[in-house]
């Protein structure tokens, strides 16, 4: 080979790993860029996930403290009645449409109540109603979540309490009725002034689909006006999802 047609071939060559070098040059730009879209996508996803979750878990304990202020509330009402020398629980209770009063000892005995089975009770003998013997030490108010009372897991109640000046303390009980009459009344304001980022919000539906919280005024209308429809059977609790919602593409958190 002469050297005109060597120098040709080199130049071949050269030009044919230049267009290969391009070629894989080309391939690894759009193959990074996939990759920064698509993290960038799963980064943003997964913020969105961790916004709602952080919100729908504001409301529920915004609720919740409400619920727990309320019923308290309650109960030091109940506690200054006895103080200044009521003994009609029954009436107070009717008074104040209260589910349940007990008048525990410093004993941790139920010396009065409007149910005459849980009278004599000792309240360190149940796991659930043993949390209120913090009562009977230096703790001068205690409110515990809607569960199954020790006495009777057929019954359930949400129980406040609040120490006595003479030792002992009172008990206030909400049964199923009147606890949900009282979430449903602090549900009812919880969505209007809360903002998730930017343009996003909560709304609130009963378990009929009946919205009941909801910052675009739709409360007592149909959840399907919003275009959400939810297949109870087939949607699970903390799913996460997109849809229409008021003509809007909207990531939903259930």
């Amino acid at each position: 080979m002469d050297k005109k047609e060597k120098k040709t071939s080199q130049k071949r060559i050269t030009r044919l790993l230049g267009q290969w070098l391009f070629v894989c040059i080309g391939i690894a730009l759009v193959l990074t860029g996939m990759f920064v879209y698509f993290l960038q996508n799963w980064l943003s996803d997964r913020e969105t996930k961790n916004l709602l979750s952080i919100n729908i878990c504001d409301v529920t304990a915004d609720i919740s403290d409400a619920s727990d202020e309320n019923l308290l509330a309650l109960t030091h009402t109940v506690a200054d009645l006895l103080e200044a020398g009521r003994t009609d629980i029954e009436v107070i209770a009717e008074e104040y449409s209260i589910a349940e009063i007990n008048v525990v000892n410093a004993e941790g005995v139920i010396t009065a109540s409007t149910y005459d089975y849980f009278l004599g009770y000792q309240m360190a003998d149940g796991e659930q109603s043993g949390e209120f013997c913090v009562l009977l030490g230096d703790m001068e108010e205690y409110v515990q979540s809607y569960q199954q009372i020790s006495y009777d897991e057929s019954i359930s109640r949400k129980y406040a309490g609040v120490s006595l000046t003479d030792g002992g303390f009172v008990q206030v009980g909400y049964d199923a009725e009147q606890f949900q009459k009282d979430i449903d009344e602090q549900v009812v304001g919880a969505t209007r002034n809360r903002h998730v980022g930017q343009n996003g919000y909560i709304i609130i539906s009963n378990e009929s689909g009946i919205i009941v919280s909801d910052r675009n005024g739709g409360e007592g209308d149909d959840l399907s006006v919003t275009g959400i429809t939810l297949d109870t059977d087939s949607v699970s609790v903390d799913e996460k999802f997109r849809a229409e919602v008021y003509g809007e593409s909207r990531f939903l958190h259930v």
